[in-house]
């Protein structure tokens, strides 16, 4: 080993006269920061060092990934630099000594690939598994991970990243996947909700390779679901009420309704779908009630009730309006009698149609799907008939 001097190489005298003056300084002073520039600037007070410049840089020490990984119990914050590997660039500890956890300080261009958070997946049918790099710690609420299947799914499935654990992947918030809701090469997004992975985007939309469609139903009839599709949205009303007959009558009360509610189904299933017919229109006895309209239902998963027949009798009021399961709204009541006891009540509306308006006689039907008919005030006259319900399923 070559122990000889350089030139710029200080001797002991020197090294020992600046301990020396080192030794001899004021305790104040060697509790400041240090400064080192080149106009004579004082450190700033919140700083051990402040280095300011206006041509030259600090230089942090450079090693390799097994360099960097080989340092003996770093300390927690620990900066180094390195040089060679997929993503050289500052890393810090964020572990402890006996545990390090080193970090990429990530850059504009990193975070703009997408590298830290996509990954191509693996794994057994329905299980897929990712690897991201840098490895996560744990799973968190708001984790997100991009990753490209590598094949369908055929049923309910989970994501596994880093081998922290699987959990379910969900659509619409806490629905299972269904069949070909995952198709191979599709891009997905997946939101860590403390329980599950939601899957953003079209899954659960009718899959990835699922045609939409629409089918309207207004008598009975079976909806079969086509393949690819794991939910549908369902919109309908019950059939609207008739009106009183010659009390005057009130009107009779539209159908309960429901917008575009979700049903998670199995591509193949069948449902038997229900449309509530009208109410039929009255004609006589005096003061006799009218008739309710009937239920329409999408199997068991949406459910709205028929309006009610409009009162013939004291106090004439009209029918109330249809009710329905969980999500649906309430159709319209019909209306009482009018003034003088000469005009029958109006229908209740619903979201599909217009009741009956308001005359002597003879009463006067809904409009539209769903709505309640008039009541009259002549005892020779019928009553407004309500209108049938309807029922839409898209996908």
């Amino acid at each position: 080993m070559n122990t000889s001097k350089t030139r710029n190489q200080p001797s002991v005298f020197t090294c020992c006269a600046l301990l020396g003056l080192l030794l001899t300084l004021p305790f104040g002073v060697l509790a400041q920061g240090i400064s080192m520039n080149t106009n004579g600037n004082t450190a700033d007070t919140s700083a051990m060092l402040d280095i300011s410049s206006t041509a030259k840089g600090i230089l942090i020490p450079r090693m390799t990934a097994a360099q960097r990984t080989g340092i003996p119990l770093p300390a927690a914050g620990l900066l180094v630099y390195q040089t060679n590997g997929t993503l050289p660039g500052f890393y810090v500890n964020q572990g402890t000594p006996a545990s390090p956890n080193w970090q990429q300080l990530a850059g504009v261009k990193q975070v703009q690939s997408g590298y830290y958070q996509y990954a191509l997946s693996s794994g057994n049918a329905n299980q897929y598994q990712v690897s991201l790099d840098p490895a996560p710690a744990a799973y968190t609420e708001g984790m997100t991970v991009f990753f490209r299947a590598h094949a369908a799914n055929t049923g309910s499935a989970t994501l596994n990243v880093n081998g922290l654990g699987p959990i379910p992947l969900k659509k619409s918030v806490n629905v299972n996947l269904a069949s070909n809701d995952i198709i191979i090469n599709q891009m997905l997004v997946a939101v860590f909700d403390s329980l599950n992975f939601q899957v953003l985007g079209s899954v659960g939309q009718g899959g990835g390779n699922a045609a939409r469609g629409q089918q309207i139903f207004t008598s009975n009839g079976t909806f079969t679901v086509p393949a690819g599709v794991s939910t549908v949205w369902v919109s309908m009303c019950g059939g609207g009420g008739s009106g009183g007959f010659y009390g005057p009558g009130g009107g009779g009360g539209g159908g309960a309704n429901a917008m575009k509610l979700p049903v998670a189904v199995q591509a193949g299933n069948t449902v038997a779908v229900t449309v509530g017919a009208g109410g039929q229109p009255v004609n006589g006895p005096t003061n006799a009630n009218g008739n309710a309209g009937g239920t329409s239902s999408f199997g068991n998963f949406v459910v709205c009730g028929g309006g009610a027949g409009g009162m013939g009798s004291n106090p004439n009021y009209g029918g109330a309006g249809g009710t329905g399961s969980a999500g649906t709204i309430p159709g319209a009541t019909g209306r009482p009698f009018g003034n003088y006891m000469n005009w029958g009540g109006a229908g209740g509306d619903s979201l599909f149609g217009f009741g009956g308006v308001p005359v002597s006689y003879p009463g006067v039907a809904g409009t539209g799907y769903g709505s309640g008919g008039s009541g009259n005030a002549n005892n020779n006259t019928a009553t407004g008939a309500g209108t049938g319900g309807i029922v839409i399923v898209e996908w």
